[in-house]
């Protein structure tokens, strides 16, 4: 396909699924050609474009790289329920994860608060240490 072309499929792709459209997006393969892919229910994060001239792609929510145009589908309406439960799912690993922050910062401030699980350690330097 001539250049011209690929960038017209990139601009058709880009009028109708803005930034943000849920996708189902397949990094590898489709599930046409390998039942056991990888599906990511996600969103787009970037506009479509040319990649080197060769191929058009866009990069989604999820993944490192682009994903070729042709390995990303508009999410159906029973996906969007899916990409909802997984994003309060991940805000929910979020916020553990920084309440367990928190938590170890003050362990490291020796807090000596009732929840802690590592007891505070007091050393008595006043007393030299006797010997035998």
């Amino acid at each position: 396909m001539k250049t011209k072309n690929l960038a017209a499929v990139a601009d058709a792709w880009n009028a109708a699924h803005p930034v943000g459209t849920p996708v189902a997006a397949f990094p590898g393969f489709r599930p046409e050609d390998d039942p056991d892919c990888e599906r990511l229910v996600t969103r787009t994060r970037t506009a479509a474009w040319v990649l080197s001239g060769h191929t058009p792609v866009v990069m989604v929510e999820g993944h490192g790289a682009c994903i070729s145009l042709t390995h990303v589908d508009p999410a159906p309406a029973t996906d969007l329920t899916v990409l909802a439960s997984a994003l309060d799912a991940s805000a929910a690993r979020m916020r553990r994860l920084h309440e367990g922050a928190l938590a170890e910062q003050r362990h490291w401030l020796r807090d000596a608060d009732p929840d802690s699980t590592v007891p505070v350690i007091r050393v008595d330097l006043t007393h030299p240490r006797r010997t035998a």
